[in-house]
């Protein structure tokens, strides 16, 4: 039988993309895939777009940030292989296919490519490293993954790492990495995996713009 991938995705007001986001994920045609959409109590659309996809688990309901929503998600999950995936992003056609082989080879955790999309509507690609050396030098270009959408991992990950830090609500995905990196090979894909939709507010967190 098909691992199970379980794709968590951490929401607040998201109405504009998240169902580009949503489909993203349809689109990757895995039938033994979950859904999971932890949303902070929005206002906006953002409900009345999830209640449009019976296949979606989803609660709104205010929360204590990003990385609460993204533990949440993973309590209410159930499979083999995680993903994380932003509201405001969204998986590329076949990220799924291209990432499985490792898993079923006994992988961990696996890395590849992310086009960053900027507000300007330029963008580039992010061609991360994947040693915990190399991450700690996080200053340096591409020395780590820069969003979710370009990873997945095995669940015994995120039970080892202890999830997120509920503390750090700025760069709690670098920390996990490196966290990840002691204790796990991370294996490294060459192909563009998803989108990552850069903010200004989210260019200030990463590169302190």
């Amino acid at each position: 039988m098909s691992k199970k991938i379980s794709i968590i995705t951490p929401s607040y007001h998201s109405g504009k993309h998240i169902e580009e986001a949503i489909n993203s994920v349809l689109n990757q045609e895995y039938e033994n895939v979950e859904h999971i959409v932890v949303d902070g109590g929005s206002e906006d659309n953002t409900v009345e777009i999830l209640q449009k996809y019976p296949h979606v688990k989803w609660v709104s309901e205010p929360d204590n940030g990003q990385s609460h929503a993204m533990n949440k998600g993973f309590a209410m999950s159930s499979g083999d292989i995680i993903g994380y995936l932003n509201a405001d992003d969204y998986y590329l056609p076949g990220a799924f296919k291209n990432v499985l082989h490792y898993f079923e080879a006994d992988g961990d955790f696996v890395v590849g490519k992310v086009k960053v999309l900027l507000d300007d509507g330029s963008s580039w690609i992010n061609d991360p490293k994947v040693t915990h050396w190399d991450m700690l030098h996080h200053w340096r270009p591409d020395a780590f993954c820069v969003n979710p959408a370009g990873y997945f991992y095995t669940r015994r990950v995120q039970e080892k790492v202890k999830g997120f830090n509920e503390a750090n609500d700025r760069t709690m995905d670098l920390e996990f990495l490196l966290t990840a990196s002691r204790d796990f090979e991370i294996e490294k894909v060459n192909r563009l995996l998803g989108v990552f939709r850069l903010s200004r507010s989210a260019k200030t967190i990463l590169f302190g713009e």
